[in-house]
């Protein structure tokens, strides 16, 4: 059986950490290690400060205290967030053991993971490649805290004036229920900053989507069969870079058939990188039509080698079928392939 490999959310969901789990691993845990690659450009993540490289480069997974069915290590923003700076990559993860075996496959991101900004303030990256799983006291506790209540102000009571008559006690009924009512006001203030802070934090993962590769709603206009002109022309994909090109031209339509011109052109042209966004852009939000066609350019039936995939890739297929399926499970062809291919 194949392993699964997925980037899933803490529970509780906190910015910057996330959680790594591995199924059907069925060989040994010594020495345990991967690596990540995306797909526009072949870059392998690495922990110096560009991020991203031509050398490939293997991060080093704690040791497993006793063999479960999956294997679940906890990853923080070192890691998280090179992954979510754009909603237009996937990325395929290769898990290797000290005596060699391995097993690759495409990283399936849950939804939901949220980056370090998300808290309003980043950390540097740790300067090692061996993850450290965090503890999970020391994650809740870089979670702000609310702000302490402070006690009402004390009032000095000045002692009564001798007189004839015994002293009246005074009346704390009303500074009782005073103080009462204080922290009544307190606590709701502080609810209404945790509400506040949870808002900001949404209006900011928002902002930050919307200036990586947005989908806005499709275009009324009518697609035609080939992008002559426009902001999905070949010139436009000549003239600027990826992620503008990209943006511009899923402003402009978001039809499954004028994407998938779209996407031949560039494969056409050479431009590799375009089609590969655009085919993990739409597959990735639901657009099954064009989930399928991406699983087929890595399927050994239909791959024709082109410039762009010129290689199969079996994992990646069934990945893509994978999706297929999720979001349409009537989908009769791509059952048929993941049968065929999970053989």
């Amino acid at each position: 059986m194949k392993i699964r490999v997925s980037l899933e959310t803490l529970q509780p969901n906190i910015p910057g950490y996330a959680q790594i789990r591995i199924k059907n691993w069925h060989e040994a845990t010594e020495g345990l290690k991967f690596k990540l690659q995306r797909n526009q450009d072949q870059y392998f993540l690495d922990d110096s400060q560009t991020r991203w490289s031509g050398s490939e480069h293997w991060f080093t997974l704690p040791p497993v205290e006793g063999q479960e069915d999956d294997l679940v290590f906890d990853i923080g923003q070192d890691l998280l967030d090179p992954l979510l700076e754009t909603t237009s990559a996937a990325y395929r993860i290769t898990v290797r053991n000290s005596a060699g075996n391995e097993g690759a496959v495409v990283l399936k991101l849950a939804s939901g993971l949220l980056p370090s900004s998300a808290l309003g303030q980043s950390q540097l990256p740790a300067d090692s490649s061996v993850l450290v799983t965090p503890e999970r006291q020391l994650i809740e506790e870089q979670v702000p805290e609310p702000v302490p209540e402070p006690e009402p102000p004390l009032v000095a009571e000045a002692a009564p004036a001798p007189v004839v008559q015994a002293p009246v006690q005074p009346d704390i009924t009303h500074k009782k229920t005073a103080g009462a009512g204080k922290k009544i006001i307190w606590v709701l203030v502080l609810l209404l900053l945790v509400v506040l802070l949870a808002l900001l934090a949404w209006w900011f993962l928002q902002q930050k989507n919307s200036a990586d590769v947005t989908v806005s709603a499709p275009a009324t206009k009518p697609e035609v069969a080939a992008v002559k002109d426009g902001p999905c022309s070949v010139t436009g994909m000549a003239q600027e870079n990826e992620l503008a090109f990209i943006r511009n031209c899923l402003n402009d339509t978001t039809d499954s058939s004028a994407i998938l011109t779209v996407i031949q052109q560039a494969k056409e042209n050479a431009h590799c990188g375009i089609a590969q966004r655009l085919y993990a852009n739409r597959a990735q939000s639901g657009d099954t039509a064009i989930a399928l066609a991406y699983a087929k350019e890595y399927d050994p039936k239909f791959s024709g080698g082109n410039a762009c995939f010129k290689e199969a890739d079996i994992e990646t297929a069934i990945y893509w079928y994978e999706t297929v399926i999720e979001n349409d499970s009537a989908n009769n062809e791509a059952k048929q392939r993941l049968e065929e291919l999970n053989k």
